[in-house]
């Protein structure tokens, strides 16, 4: 009998304390997280969507990478500068920064969705569309949806390049499916992407110079990584399960807008060679290898960043 309280004890107390740790973590970080600038609201079917809107001009649309931390935040040393010349709406995807964070299943299509309802009921016109790694997969098929909203594509060391899609690892599928659990989920969440992981992540993988990666931006991103409670691992649970992933090698072969690709030169994550079947396949795509930068060339060549951009705009 007493063997057996024990064991009714120790499961008790296995399944108590992780359930304490997690609601100590979310309850200290819940809420939305400060901006510089003045924050907007959309009301798209499923949430409510964060954006931010600064300039005049002909309107740019600038959507971050999606994944654990992801938010607007990520163009911040862009947007002064650009909406000197454009109209600036930069935005958090649903589940991600400050927007709502429900529970559904999150998808490319779901996000394509999205954008193509944010440019018609809020910019409410054809726009230029600057989208980041995943978001790259997510502006593409929006165009696919709806071709008549994007003017002009400038898309960021996408995914989805390859000619042979590759499937996602059955590991990571798995990965993905536990995060789904109750509890079990939250608490892998919380381990894998704690604040020791994220710093190590950002300063090795998305910046050339580590110095670059300060302290306030790892925190911005570790904020938003947990800012929604346990529901911030919906998306996550997504996109670890193979659904942000969409060949887009196949769409750009025939894509019928103008397309510039701009690739960080020491990307490891997405290596800029990635970009050499769908060049072949439509030599009318511009590119642009960003020199001594990785992931986020936008924080770490800022200037170079926005030459590009503007140069594939203004040029008719």
């Amino acid at each position: 009998m007493k063997k057996r309280n024990k064991i009714v004890l120790g499961l008790s107390l296995g399944a108590i304390v992780p359930a304490a740790v997690n609601y100590l973590l979310f309850k200290a970080f819940e809420g939305p997280v400060e901006s510089k600038y003045r924050q907007y609201y959309h009301s798209f079917k499923y949430g409510k969507i964060r954006y931010i809107k600064k300039g005049k001009g002909e309107p740019i649309l600038l959507i971050h990478s999606a994944g654990p931390g992801g938010s607007l935040e990520e163009w911040m040393k862009i947007i002064e500068p650009l909406s000197k010349h454009y109209r600036v709406y930069a935005l958090d995807l649903l589940g991600h920064g400050n927007s709502d964070c429900p529970a559904l299943s999150y998808s490319s299509y779901l996000y394509a969705e999205m954008i193509n309802d944010f440019v018609e009921n809020v910019i409410k016109e054809k726009a230029n569309i600057v989208a980041s790694s995943e978001s790259c997969m997510f502006a593409v098929a929006a165009n696919s949806l709806k071709p008549h909203w994007i003017k002009k594509l400038i898309l960021l060391s996408p995914g989805g390049m390859n000619a042979t899609a590759k499937p996602y690892k059955k590991a990571t599928i798995i990965l993905g499916k536990l995060m789904n659990i109750p509890h079990i989920g939250t608490t892998l969440y919380n381990i894998m992407y704690s604040r020791p992981f994220m710093s190590y992540f950002i300063r090795r993988h998305c910046f050339y110079d580590p110095l670059n990666a300060g302290f306030g931006l790892i925190n911005k991103y570790y904020l938003f990584a947990h800012n929604k409670g346990p529901a911030g691992r919906y998306p996550v649970s997504d996109m670890l399960s193979g659904h942000f992933d969409l060949n887009i090698y196949h769409k750009l072969k025939n894509i019928d807008i103008p397309v510039k690709i701009i690739w960080g030169e020491e990307n490891e994550i997405n290596p800029v060679n990635n970009i050499y079947d769908t060049i072949r396949e439509n030599p009318s795509i511009k590119i642009a290898i960003i020199e001594r930068t990785r992931m986020l060339p936008q924080r770490e060549s800022p200037m170079e960043f926005i030459k590009e951009c503007r140069s594939f705009i203004e040029n008719q």
